[in-house]
């Protein structure tokens, strides 16, 4: 049936124990090493790169449908269940006006299936800006070799915990009209910018971030770049949001 999920793609809900534990697992490796510890072993699966994290679309649903949602939070974590490969992920949950939890805590599943190869992804010269900068920001991190923290996870805010996107900017990620989408992929992306006060065009900042696109199959290799997809990045840092 058209938008049934496969077993393969979970519906992850998890206690505010495991929630604290896993959040603060993710502010234990930053700091470790005064900040210089390099997170690469995190964002592996199976030895592979860690491209995207994925939602099951019947989680989103019941995120969205909780009472007093305004906002979404995407906390950074890192899952020790199994103690010899620890990764990264994300949990998902809403909030009130006042930034209290509202919903359950819904952990993604972390892929390395978004990309056949690195020649998929392009800047279409026809493609809106929003895609433009999805592509570019997203072949950031695929070409990124490594993940040192004062680099990829530091803002002018401190260390990135996650981010919080507004409810309408994160409706229209997921339901698409008319409604294709299967699941919620996150794409992991890097951002290239000049902090303020930069003279020199070769100091860039490389920050992590996120881009939020509804997906059909996860299943499959998909490419996330074609005249059909919508991507959004409406969001806003955590801390200080």
């Amino acid at each position: 049936m058209p938008h049934e999920l496969k077993e393969s793609l979970p519906l992850n809900l998890i206690g505010t124990v495991d929630y604290q534990a896993f959040i603060s697992m993710w502010l234990c490796a930053l700091n470790d090493n005064n900040g210089e510890n390099d997170l690469s072993n995190y964002f592996k699966k199976n030895c592979e790169p860690t491209t995207a994290i994925l939602f099951n679309l019947d989680a989103i649903k019941y995120l969205v449908s909780s009472e007093g949602v305004v906002a979404i939070k995407a906390k950074f974590c890192i899952d020790n269940r199994d103690k010899a490969s620890p990764t990264f992920n994300i949990i998902l949950f809403g909030v009130d006006n006042n930034g209290r939890a509202t919903s359950a805590y819904y952990l993604g599943t972390p892929t390395t299936n978004s990309y056949s190869t690195l020649a998929e992804i392009q800047e279409f010269p026809h493609s809106t800006i929003p895609s433009a900068l999805a592509a570019s920001w997203i072949k950031n991190w695929l070409h990124n070799k490594t993940y040192i923290v004062n680099e990829k996870f530091s803002t002018v805010y401190g260390y990135l915990e996650g981010y919080t996107f507004e409810m309408m900017d994160f409706l229209d990620a997921v339901f698409d009209e008319p409604l294709k989408s299967n699941a919620l992929c996150v794409h992991l992306a890097l951002h290239e910018f000049y902090k303020p006060g930069i003279a020199d065009i070769n100091d860039k900042t490389f920050t992590f971030g996120l881009v939020l696109q509804g997906i059909e199959n996860p299943e499959n290799k998909f490419t996330p770049f074609n005249s059909d997809n919508l991507y959004y990045d409406i969001s806003a840092p955590s801390p200080p949001y």
